[in-house]
């Protein structure tokens, strides 16, 4: 009785962190789209943001990167050259992760790659960024091309068991860390506008610097945004929860994966948060449960593609050593996240000595979007650029005049997400650092396409700083100086 007992609730433990391989594989198509489109992103701006031509020169890179276990293969040479190599085997990583070739090599080369990539720049970085990064680490020990890919139509795949779903500390570790983005967040979320007045919607969506046009809609509707602030903090709570536990009731499942889609699909045309919103829609994939394939395959008429061949052995995914170290990385992100939300004596017993692991692996992690509280600091960013002639041209927007008044759309004036973070980021600690760097970038940018009556004499970079009050009212905008540059004068 007791053997029966033992044995049911091992293949409970089982049947709970396993991830069925179609699944598996659609993350991978999903995650590699992602990566495609984001290095594409840095690709387009590979100079501005990666050699010494930019506004981060390698001189300055150890201001923001302060550990000695960081390394980069981007910041052994300044040059664009360099730079660009390294993004197209980058890319061509991503695309074999896309089509499922040579996939474990090559998912380890994003991650690697990608590491590499954000060490060198970290001002440009949101927190889609840092998922992508940890997606690509538990990646790397799941067998990720095991469907759907070139790696099974040639035979190089060895799958895992027969009844098509991997169920080991790597499938747990990923499922935890992305329940993790969610508790973590919720845990963090301690102001009373979360918690107690409902009021954490209203102030996100009155940020001006990442909410849309259909965000700033939503706040003609102040009491769904309070039920969508409560809303989000119990969904966040108890949502990964729900979705751990339907394990064996694939239609329950099938529902919170399509909650949590929408939820990320209104985050996405609320806010402008960089590749945050589609990077969690891949992950999102791993919970599709095995009926809702097996739906997809009968109404298509597709043969069952879940099955496994004939076994040929462990896989080195599977042994004890490469899943002990997963557990051991599961583990360490646990506590590097809770000692981050500020549990209770959190440095005692997960001391910052412990911190090198976390940091070469680049399992160091933080999820305080909009936490504790929106922030009400809100604003843009002018700069003024003097020419020759004596006109006064804003550099930030082509060349346009030099206007104080209030974009229609803060985040709508920017060329993609990373120079929106870039930008807005002077005005924030550390970032400041790179005020004259990036001044000087954009004053350079326009001498090189304009004539010697239009050259720059002097530059002036203005943030606009314009607060959020209660009941929807906003401060007087108040114009701070940031920096001046060569003959500037008013």
């Amino acid at each position: 009785m007791k053997t029966a007992n033992a044995a049911g609730l091992a293949q409970w433990a089982r049947d709970l962190i396993s991830i069925d391989l179609r699944s598996l594989a659609a993350f991978r198509i999903s995650l590699g789209l992602v990566l495609l489109w984001d290095l594409s992103t840095s690709l387009s701006n590979v100079s501005a943001f990666y050699s010494n031509d930019g506004f981060l020169p390698l001189s300055m890179l150890g201001v923001f990167n302060d550990s000695p276990w960081q390394w980069s293969l981007h910041s052994w040479s300044a040059s664009t050259a360099w730079q660009i190599a390294l993004l197209i085997v980058h890319l061509a990583s991503a695309g074999c992760v896309l089509i499922g070739y040579r996939t474990q090599v090559a998912i380890f080369l994003c991650w690697a790659l990608l590491c590499s990539l954000q060490t060198r720049n970290p001002v440009i970085l949101h927190s889609g960024d840092l998922a992508i990064r940890l997606f690509c680490f538990w990646g790397m020990f799941l067998p990720l091309g095991a469907r759907w890919s070139l790696d099974e139509v040639r035979g190089r795949i060895r799958t895992f068991n027969s009844n098509g779903k991997v169920s080991t500390a790597s499938s747990l570790g990923i499922l935890v860390q992305i329940c993790l983005i969610y508790w973590m967040g919720a845990l963090l979320k301690e102001g009373v506008e979360w918690r107690r007045d409902g009021t954490a919607v209203f102030y996100a969506l009155s940020l001006d610097q990442f909410v849309s046009q259909t965000g700033r809609d939503l706040l003609h509707f102040p009491e769904l945004c309070r039920i969508a602030t409560f809303g989000t903090w119990w969904f966040e709570v108890v949502g990964p929860i729900l979705a751990l536990l339907t394990f064996r009731a694939p239609f329950w499942r099938l529902l919170i994966v399509i909650a949590f889609f929408s939820f990320h699909i209104a985050l996405g045309i609320s806010f402008r948060l960089g590749p945050f919103a589609a990077t969690m829609l891949s992950a999102w994939m791993l919970f599709l449960p095995s009926k809702f394939w097996d739906v997809i395959e009968k109404r298509l008429r597709l043969s069952k593609s879940n099955e496994d061949p004939v076994q040929g052995g462990k896989t080195w995914m599977q042994l004890l050593l490469v899943q002990s170290f997963t557990f051991v990385c599961l583990i360490y992100v646990i506590l590097w996240n809770l000692r981050g939300a500020g549990v209770r004596n959190g440095t005692k017993w997960f001391p910052h000595s412990l911190d090198s692991f976390g940091r070469a692996l680049y399992l160091d992690q933080d999820w305080s979007m909009f936490a504790p509280r929106p922030s009400i600091d809100d604003g843009w960013v002018i700069m003024e650029g003097l020419l020759a002639n004596g006109m006064r041209v804003d550099l930030l927007r082509g060349g346009r005049a030099v206007t104080f008044e209030k974009p229609e759309i803060i985040s709508a004036e920017f060329k993609d997400s990373k120079w929106h973070k870039a930008i807005l980021s002077v005005w924030h600690p550390p970032f400041q650092q790179i005020t004259p760097t990036l001044g000087n970038y954009f004053a350079f940018q326009w001498n090189t396409g304009h004539q010697s009556s239009e050259q720059i004499r002097g530059w002036a970079l203005w943030y606009i700083r314009e607060d959020t009050l209660e009941k929807g009212q906003f401060s007087s905008p108040k114009k701070i100086e940031l920096l001046k540059v060569g003959q500037f004068s008013e």
